[in-house]
């Protein structure tokens, strides 16, 4: 994507909309955790801790994400950029209130997982780069961010 002096709005192609409608599918799936949830926050005891700790550290990799945005200052981007934190920030509360079922923290899991298969077919079919990357660098850090969601996966499992 090329920088442009002021707000714009990007074509993402097919790929880039498929990545961002199964992610979206997950952050729907996280407010509707938070919303659901309910009662104190528990930490010490809480059953869910790992995945909590997996959410928080995915959580500050978001605000990063915020700030790449605003200096692009692409409109779709920071859109979503905006609701991936809030999503982010209500299923890490959802979590240390300790809910009862985590089958929407799953979906929540499993559809950024997937997005992050698109995402790197994505980079690799369109040539996408930003902030002087290349792209076997976005590549293995999308694949390090699958592998966070993985893990996130497997601590709401078992």
């Amino acid at each position: 994507m090329q920088q442009t002096q002021g707000w714009h709005v990007a074509n993402w192609g097919l790929w880039g909309w498929l990545e961002t409608i199964i992610k979206f599918v997950g952050i729907v799936a996280a407010y509707a955790a938070f919303f659901a949830s309910s009662g104190d926050l528990i930490v010490g005891g809480n059953p869910e801790l790992g995945a909590v700790i997996i959410v928080a550290l995915a959580t500050l990799i978001t605000i990063v994400a915020i700030t790449i945005r605003i200096r692009q200052r692409e409109v779709i981007s920071m859109v979503y950029a905006l609701l991936n934190f809030l999503a982010h920030v209500g299923l890490v509360i959802a979590l240390l209130r300790v809910p009862t079922q985590t089958t929407l923290p799953l979906v929540f899991a499993v559809a950024f997982v997937i997005g992050e298969l698109v995402k790197q077919y994505f980079l690799k079919v369109t040539g996408y780069t930003e902030q002087g990357q290349d792209i076997a660098g976005m590549i293995r850090f999308s694949r390090i961010v699958m592998s966070a969601y993985i893990l996130l996966v497997i601590a709401l499992i078992i």
